[in-house]
């Protein structure tokens, strides 16, 4: 094997629970195939926000257009440094899902226009 992560071919279109296998890390959620890809992270813990910037980082070296959203489970359970370095990436992150659920859907609707 080599070195570094494959570069993708392309984003692909999911909104089933299943991950979206987009090397080096999973992306939960990609929408607006036709348009600049709005990719969504499900982050859970600190090792899920680091594969996130990881991967934030790869696709940005790769010159590739991607908008990037996280919903936290609880952001304030990431240790305060993972989360630093995932805010320089990260284009619109969300603490929790609980009780924003609106806000969440009201976000992502604004932008896939």
């Amino acid at each position: 094997m080599s070195g570094g992560p494959a570069e993708p071919s392309r984003l692909g279109l999911s909104l089933d629970s299943a991950s979206v296998d987009v090397r080096p890390a999973p992306i939960d959620c990609v929408l607006n195939e036709a348009g600049t890809p709005v990719a969504v992270f499900a982050l859970l813990n600190d090792d899920n926000t680091r594969d996130a910037t990881i991967a934030l980082q790869a696709f940005r070296s790769w010159g590739k257009e991607l908008f990037s959203t996280a919903i936290f489970q609880d952001q304030e359970t990431i240790n305060r440094r993972v989360l630093a370095k995932f805010s320089n990436v990260c284009d619109k992150q969300f603490a929790t899902l609980t009780g924003q659920e609106d806000e969440v859907m009201a976000y992502l609707k604004k932008a896939l226009r």
